[in-house]
């Protein structure tokens, strides 16, 4: 597993998510787990936003992290 670093590439809003640490196998994983975790993952920005690479930047920061595939960190801002 690796850890990925998923960010916004606008400036978002209230109620919204703006990035994520995601552990997963791939960066297709990594943007898919935050549209399965739905009570976690996006807010009113809508979970098809982090599969769109246009709209979010993925990024793998770390290799050969053990564990199975999770969010580990979002970023939220609650309005």
């Amino acid at each position: 597993m690796n850890l990925y670093l998923l960010k916004r590439r606008d400036a978002g809003d209230y109620d919204e998510a703006f990035g994520f640490v995601v552990r997963a196998s791939s960066e297709l994983a990594a943007r898919g787990v935050i549209n399965t975790e739905a009570w976690y993952g996006a807010g009113c920005e809508g979970e098809k936003t982090w599969l769109d690479e246009t709209a979010t930047s993925c990024e793998e920061i770390a290799c050969d992290v053990e564990g199975n595939t999770a969010i580990l960190l979002r970023d939220f801002r609650a309005g």
